[in-house]
């Protein structure tokens, strides 16, 4: 938490435009591609987070 504190703004406007996205399609009926948009976002933070933990390990 305290690294994206220090990055300022930007990661609020990325993490809102992926919930925008989401409820979007959701709210249109395309709740299979919501939901795909969810996981597919989680799974890539944490390949993201797994990549960066074996650059500092």
């Amino acid at each position: 938490m305290g690294i994206l504190a220090l990055q300022g703004g930007e990661d609020v406007k990325t993490y809102s435009s992926f919930s925008v996205r989401t409820v979007r399609l959701w709210e249109d009926g395309m709740r299979g591609y919501a939901v795909l948009n969810a996981l597919g976002n989680l799974a890539l933070s944490a390949a993201a987070v797994g990549v960066a933990w074996l650059l500092v390990a």
